[in-house]
């Protein structure tokens, strides 16, 4: 993320799409500069309608989150996941690139 101006958008992917989530999605709409382009959950179904919820229509959604990141290669990895989830999460965004917030 080196060489971006504090105004640049920053692509990320949403991981866990539970009751926490909504929080993060409060949080990125005070913000902005942020493109949720990525919902990743264990059922594929809570990632699509975090999708919905957040506008985000083109987003890539599945329940896989590698194979998200690999499609989306997003800057930041929003992790709403349960805490023994986190370890995993974070290694697995970090193999791919991006920063791990959760």
């Amino acid at each position: 993320m080196t060489g971006r101006n504090a105004s640049d958008e920053l692509k990320a992917a949403l991981v866990g799409c539970g009751g926490m989530a909504g929080v993060w999605l409060d949080a990125v709409k005070e913000v902005g500069h942020i493109n949720l382009c990525g919902f990743v959950d264990l059922n594929e179904d809570a990632a699509k309608k975090r999708a919905a919820d957040a506008g985000a229509v083109s987003a890539v959604t599945g329940t896989d989150l590698a194979e998200v990141l690999q499609k989306v290669q997003p800057d930041v990895v929003f992790d709403c996941t349960i805490p023994q989830a986190h370890h995993r999460v974070t290694l697995t965004a970090l193999e791919h690139g991006c920063c791990a917030a959760g």
